[in-house]
């Protein structure tokens, strides 16, 4: 090879170096340089189309936020009564008095309700009393169920909204 190589006449040494060289630069031009060029590219428009995707989401938080304000009644409905009074006669007033075993208030918001044989559709009708009319909620229950049929003790945290 460097035998035919030295063989050739300066010029065509020349024309063969300069050849040689522009395949080497396109080479990586296309190997290299052009790959990476489109992939930036798409990762730009991936951006674009993921901020647009975010600033849907947040317009729709916003949204499902004053939406879920104006469906839950606010605690102005709860006629000046505190969250303890309130769960507590709600409860005596809708067949769960004789279960209803202990009302302790956990902080400002929250109240810890203690229901022992209380009868289990009683108190899913008398949860979804207080979610629809107090914007009451359930945060956590545990229940634990009886030897009497639908019967169960259960122990619940209520927060106001």
């Amino acid at each position: 090879m460097k035998e035919y190589f030295a063989s050739l006449k300066p010029r065509e040494r020349m024309f063969l170096v300069t050849g040689a060289i522009f395949l080497v630069l396109a080479f990586l031009y296309w190997i290299i340089w052009e790959p990476f060029s489109k992939s930036v590219d798409s990762m730009k428009l991936t951006v674009v189309q993921q901020q647009s995707t975010l600033s849907e989401m947040k317009k729709m938080a916003t949204e499902f936020t004053e939406l879920r304000k104006k469906s839950l009644p606010s605690q102005k409905n709860t006629q000046g009564q505190s969250l303890l009074t309130l769960i507590d006669s709600s409860a005596k007033n809708r067949k769960l008095g004789p279960a209803l075993k202990r009302v302790e208030p956990v902080g400002d918001s929250k109240v810890r309700v203690r229901l022992d044989k209380a009868d289990f559709n009683d108190m899913v009708r008398w949860l979804g009393y207080l979610e629809q009319n107090y914007g009451i909620l359930a945060t956590s229950i545990t229940i634990d169920t009886q030897s009497l049929s639908g019967r169960v003790n259960a122990r619940l945290v209520m927060e106001g909204l």
